[in-house]
């Protein structure tokens, strides 16, 4: 018999993309983001600044856009796993997975300390 592992299998049912959170109620939203969707939008628009300022200088564009960052960091707050996990889940290499939850955990706390200039 030809079975799916069960790890595959979680793989798959973890791999949650910002296109379907749209279709989750108010309390599955906080259930899986940890933030309630209005916490979720400002976290959004802080890093959507953070990143038009970041990219005003020059460089590659991400090949994630601003709320599948947030949410990968978010996952990775609220549940730790390793950003080889991660990697796979976003479909990005385990350095760039490190990069962008330190990126977006720096800005949000930068931005919350009172920081005019989130980078």
């Amino acid at each position: 018999m030809n079975r799916i592992p069960t790890a595959v299998t979680q793989y798959v049912l973890l791999q949650v993309q910002v296109g379907q959170l749209s279709s989750l109620r108010d309390t599955q939203f906080k259930r899986l983001t940890g933030v309630q969707r209005t916490t979720f939008a400002a976290r959004v628009g802080i890093l959507a600044a953070a990143d038009l300022s970041r990219k005003a200088r020059g460089g590659r564009a991400s090949k994630l856009c601003v709320e599948d960052r947030l949410l990968m960091a978010l996952e990775y707050l609220r549940e730790y796993p390793t950003y080889f996990r991660l990697s796979r889940n976003y479909e990005v290499s385990e350095s760039n997975a490190f990069k962008i939850c330190r990126w977006a955990e720096d800005t949000l706390t930068l931005c919350s300390a009172g920081s005019e200039s989130p980078t």
